[in-house]
């Protein structure tokens, strides 16, 4: 099956989004092929650097390759789409990508020196989820009241809409 009989059969299933991104395709298809087999090529690059570093670190290595070649292929993906698909400025994603790293960061901060993981039963597992994720909502919601004060917005704007319904 190629692209165009996969595009007739879930033509009922598209967004407008969708559309774009298809007809995008349609029109470049050969230069979206090219570009996309560099990508593809400088990411089996850095998972190969994964498979050298299990020999110095073991597992670590390979978290840490995985971890790098993940990173870039995001970042490769959100400079293309940015610039091809979407139209809108790249500064946009990093600033959000910069600011949930931050949020994951302190979250965890916050959770080792508060509370500790010494946890040996189920229910002190559980107790631990519960505490960990409000203590992570919290960190959340003070990251949009300080950082991000249009999404509070959306957010209200979501819930009045979803009370109205």
């Amino acid at each position: 099956m190629n692209f165009e009989e996969r595009v007739i059969i879930y033509e009922f299933h598209l967004n407008d989004t969708d559309d774009q991104v298809i007809q995008y395709i349609r029109h470049n298809k050969n230069q979206t092929v090219d570009n996309q087999m560099i990508v593809d090529s400088l990411f089996l690059y850095h998972r190969g650097c994964g498979q050298i570093l299990v020999w110095k670190l073991g597992l670590v290595g390979v978290a840490i390759g995985t971890a790098i070649s993940v990173v870039y292929r995001l970042l490769a993906l959100v400079i293309y789409t940015s610039k091809h698909i979407l139209h809108r400025p790249v500064l946009k994603f990093l600033k959000n990508f910069i600011n949930s790293i931050f949020t994951i960061v302190i979250s965890y901060v916050v959770i080792n020196n508060f509370i500790g993981i010494q946890t040996f039963t189920f229910i002190n597992w559980f107790i631990f989820a519960i505490k960990s994720v409000l203590i992570v909502l919290c960190i959340v919601i003070i990251n949009v009241l300080v950082v991000d004060r249009k999404q509070l917005n959306v957010i209200k704007s979501l819930l009045i809409k979803r009370k109205k319904d």
